[in-house]
């Protein structure tokens, strides 16, 4: 199974081989995958979601 950071790599991969740029959305998807790192998970789930940008 891949692993958050691998998968992250694949879509981008996959999103600028159809021509997309993607820069703010590397840096936000690294930002969000260091936090679920962080949060020591491999599963993106809603709650997960909502704490990462909550003040």
């Amino acid at each position: 199974m891949k692993t958050v950071r691998e998968a992250v790599g694949d879509y981008l991969a996959l999103r600028r081989s159809l021509g997309f740029k993607l820069k703010k959305h590397q840096r936000f998807l690294e930002e969000f995958t260091s936090f679920l790192e962080q949060e020591s998970t491999s599963q993106i789930t809603s709650r997960l979601a909502l704490l990462w940008h909550s003040p």
